[in-house]
């Protein structure tokens, strides 16, 4: 933080135990004030309910919530069901490959979106010496940099 970076985690989410799955994460994140940190909800062995009860756990242990970071698999699993407003006070970091993101209801917008996984985009890799341009991960906030960095690590 001293140089003036924003960090985080997160935990690739996998079926088995939750409680145990809550405690790696935090002894290798060893999170402190300022991480944002997110559960990766990707596996389609997971379900909603179960990446609801990590993300709830995680949430006690901290004190603050945690975000989710998912992309089609929130929104299949999501068809049908309600707005959730437990999970609309968690930060969303959508991944969606496209010109736009499109996201679940309850949510009013997302906090990060990964908008792409390689070197597609109007940024260019080559403008920071040392990243390999290939599979690179590009995202956005909609926002300020003031308002990025005053909402970062902080419930929303």
């Amino acid at each position: 933080m001293s140089a003036g970076l924003l960090w985080g985690a997160y935990h690739f989410f996998r079926p088995g135990n939750i409680d145990a799955q809550v405690e790696h994460f935090l002894k290798v994140a060893d999170p402190i004030d300022g991480m944002d940190l997110f559960l990766d909800h990707e596996d389609p062995k997971c379900s909603l309910e179960e990446a609801k009860e990590f993300m709830s756990k995680l949430d006690d242990k901290l004190g603050r919530n945690c975000g989710i970071y998912s992309g089609h698999l929130i929104k299949e699993q999501m068809v049908g069901l309600e707005d959730d407003d437990w999970l609309g006070e968690h930060k969303l970091w959508i991944a969606q490959y496209g010109p736009k993101a499109v996201i679940p209801t309850t949510w009013e917008k997302y906090w990060l979106w990964q908008y792409t996984g390689d070197n597609v985009g109007t940024w260019s890799p080559r403008e920071v010496p040392g990243i390999d341009v290939l599979g690179l991960d590009i995202n956005h906030f909609e926002g300020t940099e003031a308002e990025l960095r005053a909402g970062w690590g902080k419930d929303l």
